[in-house]
């Protein structure tokens, strides 16, 4: 927590909240500067939704575009009903759900990787 902190227990400067954020990663940089992409410690075993979040909060600062297929929905309750309606459509098919994001993030990690290369 201190090493973290330099503006609040060290001699670092920061003016504002902003400051304190590149405080926050300049440090982060530091003691990760052995990672040589920015899925380096994301454990790919965590649930799948919240892999997929941070796969492509990870791809944006890969300068990998990702679109949306479709139109966000106005809400947390809505995503829920269209998260649930996708895996009913895919039970109904004989799909399974899991496997198939699983599978979508194995790509988008390969495609996040061939970024990273050049």
């Amino acid at each position: 927590m201190v090493g973290r902190h330099p503006h609040v227990f060290g001699d670092v400067q920061a003016v504002d909240a902003d400051a304190v954020v590149e405080v926050w990663e300049a440090q982060k940089r530091r003691e990760k500067a052995d990672r040589t992409s920015v899925l380096d410690g994301v454990p790919m075993q965590m649930p799948s939704l919240l892999l997929a979040e941070k796969l492509v909060g990870r791809a944006a600062r890969a300068g990998v575009e990702l679109r949306p297929a479709s139109a966000a929905p106005a809400d947390e309750e809505a995503l829920g009903d269209a998260l649930l309606d996708a895996v009913v459509a895919a039970s109904a098919a004989g799909l399974d759900a899991e496997r198939a994001l699983r599978a979508a993030l194995r790509r988008l990690e390969s495609t996040i990787r061939t970024a990273e290369a050049g």
